[in-house]
């Protein structure tokens, strides 16, 4: 069967999620975000019209581009049960199992947990010998379940953090170096990274804060906890026990962790300008710093510190899946040249560095 996958973003920079496979005829998108730097989208002249829309899950810079779907032929999409639940009024077909074996236009596919976010997964097409898409992925988080995926012949991976060897265990105890000292907001993610932080912060024997999209999250993971490491749900329910509710005129708790990673949200917003002329409260942000937003400021300005907690893989990671699937070409995603080139030095591996087409053989 001929075929090809097109890197269309999210090659050569932190930017939207979208990539082109096509099959005998078949046009299959590939995520289709926005973000997370000034709103960015994708080419939608280069994309054309799509039979089917391909969700790996359900962050912006994966999905935020839902709104244009029109300007792709409103295709059918396919995404796993926890991604439907966002999607209403669109063409959804039957939910992708979190793992498992499928079909998208008669092309079979495997399916595997990511470790990234809930209902997050990658996707290993029965094209050739074999087209991997990993979406974002991270082996080693203390919350999400990661599936290893077996061996395809192409395979475009998350390279986010290049050859960036430090690990999450160096996050969890800077942060709680910095908890103990004096109460921290923490803006992160709801559907990722804040409830892996809370529950670490809470096991580790601090007062936790929630705002109600984070507690929402948890709750929503309990009820569905297919993406969870085993006995973790457990964990949650305690935590969702003993938490206190974030307002904009609460007294600090010890860790707040509230939704809005890059602290532009409503509730997020109103606290950071609440305690930032004032030392009382630290500022911690956590992952990528979007150009012009909230925390990029904070952080220049001095007056706010990232901690970054990994939810990409670093080095070791991509060495150990570069390991088990064994490619013959590999598009490495969503990092900067510099970065990718620092990848290459230190794991030589058949890296595709142009963003041409490649063939899927």
């Amino acid at each position: 069967m001929k075929a090809s996958i097109t890197p269309i973003s999210g090659f050569g920079a932190k930017g939207p999620a979208c990539f082109l496979l096509e099959a005998e005829g078949r046009r299959i998108l590939l995520d289709f975000g926005q973000g997370p730097d000034h709103d960015a989208l994708p080419d939608f002249d280069r994309i054309g019209s799509v039979d089917a829309l391909v969700l790996s899950h359900g962050h912006r810079d994966h999905l935020g581009a839902i709104g244009h779907i029109g300007r792709i032929g409103n295709p059918k999409v396919y995404a796993t049960q926890a991604i439907h639940e966002s999607l209403a009024g669109l063409d959804l077909m039957a939910p992708l199992p979190l793992r498992g074996e499928s079909d998208i236009l008669g092309i079979k596919v495997e399916t595997g947990r990511t470790g990234h976010a809930p209902g997050g997964v990658w996707l290993n097409f029965r094209l050739g010998g074999g087209f991997l898409y990993t979406g974002d992925y991270c082996q080693t988080s203390p919350l999400y379940a990661y599936d290893m995926p077996g061996h395809a012949k192409v395979a475009i991976i998350d390279a986010s953090y290049g050859a960036d060897e430090r690990t999450v265990g160096a996050a969890q105890s800077e942060l709680l170096a910095a908890v103990g000292k004096r109460p921290c907001l923490i803006p992160s993610p709801p559907d990722g990274r804040g409830p892996e932080i809370a529950l670490h912060l809470y096991e580790s024997g601090f007062e936790i804060g929630l705002d109600e999209a984070t507690a929402q999250s948890i709750r929503r993971l309990i009820a569905f906890p297919d993406s969870l490491r085993l006995g973790v749900k457990e964990q949650l329910e305690q935590l969702l026990a003993a938490f206190c509710t974030v307002h904009a005129d609460s007294v600090p708790a010890q860790a707040m962790i509230v939704a809005g990673a890059s602290g532009s949200l409503p509730l997020v917003k109103a606290l950071l300008e609440r305690w930032q002329d004032g030392e009382d409260v630290g500022f911690i942000f956590t992952g990528h710093l979007p150009n012009g937003s909230p925390a990029e400021k904070l952080v220049g300005s001095g007056r706010a510190e990232v901690i970054r907690w990994n939810v990409h893989p670093g080095l070791a990671e991509t060495r150990a899946l570069i390991d088990a699937v064994r490619p013959d070409r590999i598009i490495p995603a969503f990092a900067p040249p510099d970065r990718l080139q620092q990848l290459r030095s230190a794991c030589p591996a058949p890296f595709e560095m142009e963003g041409h087409a490649v063939a899927i053989t």
